[in-house]
């Protein structure tokens, strides 16, 4: 007899396995529809499918009313697409930040640490435990580990400075993420 917990890690391990397995077939198949495009239609469905998710940010709608070329070339050759699965960590606070996030889909939360901090200097620590007496996550913990919405920018400060980041990032479900290296 198998345990019930061996049982679900296994379901999970091939669950997790056959959507990972999904995503490099869908990644091929992807490539394989951009090899065949010419360049003028692939660079436009690249800057149609991603344009609206960046200019929902001030600062890259006014790139693009500035320099249309330059936003062109942002769309289609400086920002990369990846796909993370539930329970995949995408970054950790106090580490050198090198990305901007953008949430194109799927569900994901960011744990705030800045507000811990605030609660140590001076908030009610009674509050700071994660779970309340009946086993559901305290008010506090709510505050602080939020889901975060689509079409949300993430680490924008690291286009001007060296920025570490000040939160937790991580997969919920999986989700769809458009990156920008800020090396």
């Amino acid at each position: 007899n198998i345990s019930p917990q061996l049982s679900y890690s296994v379901r999970n391990y091939i669950r997790r396995k056959q959507s990972i397995d999904a995503r490099h077939s869908h990644n091929r198949d992807e490539l394989e529809l951009f090899r065949v495009l010419p360049a003028e239609l692939r660079r436009a469905l690249l800057q149609e499918a991603r344009g609206p998710i960046l200019l929902s940010q001030l600062l890259f709608a006014a790139v693009k009313k500035c320099n249309l070329r330059f936003f062109e070339r942002l769309c289609c050759d400086l920002l990369h697409s990846t796909t993370v699965l539930p329970d995949d960590h995408i970054f950790s606070v106090a580490v050198l930040c090198l990305q901007v996030y953008f949430v194109v889909a799927g569900e994901t939360t960011y744990f705030a640490y800045t507000g811990v901090a605030s609660v140590l200097m001076g908030g009610d620590s009674n509050n700071m435990n994660a779970m309340n007496s009946g086993g559901e996550m305290s008010d506090f913990h709510k505050k602080l580990h939020r889901g975060v919405p689509e079409g949300t920018c993430l680490c924008e400060p690291a286009l001007w400075v060296r920025w570490l980041h000040r939160g937790d990032f991580d997969a919920t479900s999986q989700a769809s993420l458009l990156l920008l290296e800020v090396n």
